[in-house]
């Protein structure tokens, strides 16, 4: 791990992307490729914590509703 890091800083390397990128002679296209990538993964994973603080949502009102009496609505 330390190896990394080093060779991070030595080269100026800010992101997974940028550093796979060194690894194929400092290639853009690879970079980007990467970048697009990540992003892909990452939209089902935002989805998913979006969907979680709905559901968390909906269970805190109907808990304080339930308790108080009163509709928060």
């Amino acid at each position: 791990m330390r190896k990394i890091v080093d060779l991070a800083r030595s080269e100026g390397i800010r992101s997974i992307s940028d550093f796979i990128g060194a690894r194929y002679g400092k290639s853009f296209s690879v970079a980007a490729l990467v970048t697009l990538i990540t992003t892909i993964g990452l939209i089902p994973y935002i989805s998913l914590q979006m969907t979680a603080i709905h559901y968390l949502s909906e269970f805190t009102i109907r808990t304080v509703t339930a308790r108080t009496g009163t509709n928060i609505c």
